[in-house]
């Protein structure tokens, strides 16, 4: 039996004024945890639930590190950074373009991207040979922080993409829906010894 844990942490610093010129994607990367973020994250280390995680993983974004620092404290487990697990890269956004356009046509379209970014099935592609590798390695229980759409990409090997009423993209698991947009959220995994999943789980 294997678990893994993938946490995604969105309570994030939004009033900042950008003065440098970085792209979407470096802006992204470096956007640190509001103030609500850390306290969320602080809780979320504490849970009793996560005793057992012996490896933790970040993408490299701040509020990824920034979630995962408190659980890596608690647990005196080294914190491993990849940018395989960062969230799907937006690419060059011109002038003009909504951002609520760009995340309607991406979840309506999984092949749709901007020039230079990733598409949902290339974020899926990506995320899923890295889960493959940390799967096949010896650890049990494992923590991975990484992002909403990341996971979201990856969950579509298990689950059946649908619409809600207000037509956002919603996952579906055994007859239950699995998507969770809140603030912070846990998705609990469990494989058996032939690294099949057996169920999938919301904090």
């Amino acid at each position: 039996m294997k678990t893994i844990f993938l946490v995604a942490n969105n309570l994030v610093v939004d009033n900042i004024n950008y003065i440098s010129k970085e792209s979407v994607d470096e802006r992204r990367a470096k956007r640190p945890l509001s103030a609500q973020g850390e306290k969320a994250a602080l809780k979320l280390a504490k849970i009793k639930g996560l005793d057992c995680v012996s490896n933790i993983y970040s993408s490299e974004y701040a509020s990824a590190i920034s979630t995962a620092k408190y659980l890596s404290s608690r647990l005196e487990i080294p914190l491993n950074i990849d940018k395989n697990l960062n969230e799907r890269k937006i690419g060059n956004f011109p002038d003009g373009l909504k951002l609520s356009y760009y995340k309607d046509s991406q979840e309506h379209d999984f092949n749709y991207k901007l020039p230079g970014g990733e598409t949902i099935n290339d974020t899926k592609k990506r995320i899923t040979a890295y889960m493959k590798n940390i799967l096949s390695k010896s650890d049990d229980y494992i923590a991975i922080f990484t992002h909403q759409i990341a996971i979201t990409s990856f969950l579509l090997n298990y689950c059946e993409a649908s619409y809600n009423l207000d037509d956002h993209l919603i996952l579906n698991y055994k007859d239950k829906v699995v998507s969770n947009f809140n603030s912070l959220v846990i998705y609990k995994l469990v494989y058996d010894d032939e690294l099949r999943l057996l169920d999938i789980k919301t904090y």
